[in-house]
């Protein structure tokens, strides 16, 4: 069985996602505190040139944009909120 794979692992690595970081900040100084936490000896070169740091800096830019869209979407599918017309008009056929 893989590591990755073992339930003691997966529920012990969910206890410790800050699941309500949606915004870029955020993201990215929680997968910097992750990074120095679980790998100080393998990495401790923060500084914003270095490359680990701009794909760290990617990858924040990508959760946001994928965190607007789940909201977006999620607010379109409840006709109490949603903004589209097109939203509102597949709502009510469905009623």
């Amino acid at each position: 069985m893989n590591y990755a794979e073992r339930w003691d692992v997966v529920y012990k690595s969910f206890q410790q996602i800050n699941f309500s970081a949606f915004d870029y900040n955020t993201v990215k100084h929680a997968l910097v505190e992750h990074i120095r936490l679980h790998y100080p000896e393998n990495f401790n070169n923060f500084i914003e040139s270095d490359e680990f740091v701009m794909i760290l800096e990617s990858f924040a830019y990508i959760s946001e944009l994928f965190a607007y869209r789940l909201d977006m979407n999620a607010h379109e599918n409840f006709i109490g909120t949603a903004g589209r017309k097109e939203s509102v008009l597949r709502l009510a056929q469905l009623i």
